[in-house]
């Protein structure tokens, strides 16, 4: 009996144990469905927002709050965009999103009060196709969600319609320009006084209005991971060389930059050599300029942005060339030409020419020359290339800082600074009058250069051939010169040999408008063709 009753109550504590156990197990098993069944709907809920990266997380869901919550975080709710909902029948038959700085108000007022008045009568089938409204601006269509960010950012109005998967973009942008003026680094006495501005459209008609001809190709890219800025390659189909319009597609495709601000920035994405003194690539403010490049078989590039235009193969007789020498009767334009060359030599040559003849080769001076240089350094504790180089960079300083001051301050001080160091330094006995004199006059000789990039050039190139000129006097200044033409020959632009068309030799036909400028008839494009 007590054995009996023993094995009842351990019976008895097993099943009650197992219910213990079985009871446990039905409350984890209920709240891992509670835990299943939230994640399921947390799931389903970031699926329709687009939150998750599915293939169709970035289509439109056509419930308006829905969408207009998955476009404001993409924006990350930046405080300048604005949200305006459209009441209806229910809640908000649609909605318009756009960026207040972007927009042109009065335009957009317009578009939101037919909008109002179409929901107010129920017209819902006229609103369903807002590409029939009559509004003024162009009306387009984005499918997916980073489209209608991407026409948010360029200053679009986006319009979200209950019901519909789509949402439709309204031109009305209203962006800050700067008016059509006269080129500030590119001044003519004859020519057009029209230059390029920052903005693309207008940079666009400017030279849409003087080349009206079907063959004028405009290729648009977006440059930059995170700005995306807009860049237009333009391109003369028939006269530009298949392979460069080629080459120039290639190079735009391997642009890798937050940001694409100015065309300066493009320019050393461009170039074939970034580490030459040399610009492989001319820019351009003067929308003329870029028309005879185009005709000339070149390809130009635009960046929103940028009154500069960047053209592609550039040569080096481009840099020491004008427009204005295409407006003027070829006499006028050859003198004028071969005198501009005369000082871009003499900026290059003159204080390397001054150093090896005081230093190294005094008897080959007339014999008065010599003694009256003699002694006016008598007294200068410097050599020569010591006062050069003090001189010079003198005056560099003055030109930058001519530059960097207001307008009407700029001139007065770099003549003033300019009339107080020549006349203090040779007061003080630092440098000789002879020296002043020739800073001078390589500061003249520099400011004959058409283009600022090619002057440049030619002011680093100068440092190296004084320094040449002091260590081994003519000899030094012409191997300068040898080693600044063998890297010319060496360098190309676009597949172009940069000192095209004197190298590889041409015939005569081909050097009409090189150093001279030969009658209109005989140069027909203008800026130098680049067919070889």
């Amino acid at each position: 009996m007590h054995g009996t009753a023993g094995g009842h109550d351990e019976h008895e504590h097993r099943v009650e144990a197992q219910r213990f156990h079985l009871a446990r197990l039905a409350r984890l098993a209920g709240r891992l469905a509670g835990r299943l069944d939230d994640l399921t709907r947390e799931m389903q809920a970031r699926a329709a927002a687009g939150a998750l990266l599915g293939p169709g997380s970035e289509r439109f869901t056509g419930r308006v709050h829905l969408d207009v919550a998955r476009l404001e975080g993409a924006l990350h709710h930046t405080a300048d965009l604005v949200t305006r909902f459209v009441p209806g029948p229910a809640p908000a038959v649609a909605a318009f999103l756009y960026l207040e700085p972007l927009v042109d108000m009065r335009r957009l007022r317009a578009v939101v009060g037919d909008l109002e008045e179409l929901a107010r009568r129920g017209e819902r089938g006229v609103m369903a196709d807002p590409g029939w409204w009559e509004i003024g601006g162009r009306v387009g269509r984005a499918d997916t969600l980073p489209h209608a960010v991407r026409r948010v950012l360029a200053g679009h109005a986006v319009l979200l319609l209950e019901g519909r998967p789509c949402a439709w973009t309204f031109d009305v942008r209203g962006f800050p320009r700067r008016a059509v003026e006269e080129p500030d680094a590119e001044r003519l006495v004859r020519g057009p006084r029209d230059g390029l501005v920052e903005d693309l459209q207008t940079n666009l008609a400017l030279i849409r209005m003087r080349l009206s001809s079907p063959r004028l190709v405009v290729r648009r890219y977006r440059l930059g991971d995170v700005a995306g800025s807009r860049v237009a390659l333009l391109y003369v189909e028939g006269i530009a060389p298949p392979e460069v319009v080629q080459e120039a597609e290639t190079r735009l495709h391997r642009v890798r930059s937050d940001a694409l601000l100015d065309t300066g920035q493009l320019e050393q994405w461009l170039e074939d050599q970034p580490r030459s003194p040399f610009p492989q690539v001319m820019e351009t403010e003067r929308p003329d300029r870029v028309v005879a490049n185009l005709l000339a078989g070149r390809v130009a590039f635009l960046v929103e942005g940028s009154p500069f235009a960047v053209v592609a193969p550039a040569v080096l007789l481009q840099f020491y060339q004008s427009p204005e020498d295409y407006y003027q009767r070829w006499p006028a334009a050859t003198l004028v030409r071969m005198i501009r060359e005369i000082a871009m030599a003499v900026s290059l040559l003159l204080p390397a020419l001054y150093i090896a003849f005081v230093s190294f080769h005094p008897e080959m001076l007339p014999s008065t020359l010599a003694v009256l240089l003699a002694s006016a350094r008598s007294g200068v504790p410097f050599p020569a290339i010591g006062e050069a180089i003090l001189l010079e960079t003198a005056v560099e300083i003055l030109r930058e800082a001519s530059i960097r001051l207001p307008g009407p301050i700029g001139p007065t001080i770099s003549i003033v600074g300019g009339l107080i160091i020549g006349e203090m330094t040779v007061s003080a006995g630092l440098v000789s009058p002879a020296m002043v004199i020739v800073a001078g006059v390589t500061a003249i000789g520099s400011f004959a250069a058409p283009s600022y990039a090619g002057a440049i050039a030619l002011r680093i190139l100068r440092y190296p051939l004084m320094i040449a000129a002091s260590l081994f006097g003519l000899y030094g200044v012409v191997i300068g010169l040898l080693l600044i033409l063998i890297h010319l020959a060496d360098l190309e632009s676009f597949g172009l040999p940069y000192l095209y068309p004197l190298v590889p030799p041409r015939s005569f036909s081909n050097l009409k408008d090189t150093l001279v400028r030969a009658p209109v008839s005989a140069v027909l494009r203008g800026e130098g063709d680049t067919h070889r």
